[in-house]
């Protein structure tokens, strides 16, 4: 009764064992992949003022934590001479990153712009906005 027991017990044991070094398959390493994220902005430049056809470039300041992270895109919308710009970043995973601070700027060039003051609002992750204004001329 005991011996028949054990050959049982074995017997799943390594029906598991068999089992679980099937399913690993170390030809196929993890692919790296990539999630979207809303980049915080420290800080905003442009001209006070501009031509209505010259272009103008806003420069956003902006720190990433670790090698990982990285500029995507400008998400932008305009409404009544309001500008709202949001930047997008990618999150690497399953790489390798170094953990270093770095700081780095983006300059995205806007024309069309009507003649009179008109706004710039960064939507910030946080729900806050960081603002600013530029005078365009004829």
């Amino acid at each position: 009764m005991k011996l028949s027991k054990l050959i049982i017990i074995y017997t799943i044991i390594i029906v598991l064992v068999s089992i679980s070094i099937a399913s690993c398959d170390d030809d196929q390493p993890m692919k790296p992949y990539e999630t979207k994220y809303h980049i915080y902005v420290d800080s905003l430049y442009l001209q006070n003022e501009v031509l209505q056809t010259e272009i103008l470039d806003i420069t956003f300041y902006i720190t990433f934590k670790s090698s990982c992270y990285n500029f995507h895109s400008f998400e932008t919308s305009y409404d009544s001479r309001v500008l709202k710009v949001k930047l997008v970043g990618e999150i690497q995973h399953q790489v390798s990153c170094l953990l270093l601070v770095r700081c780095e700027e983006k300059t995205l060039p806007i024309t069309g712009f009507p003649t009179g003051m008109s706004y710039i609002e960064v939507l910030q992750p946080d729900g806050t906005i960081l603002e600013d204004s530029v005078l365009v001329l004829r």
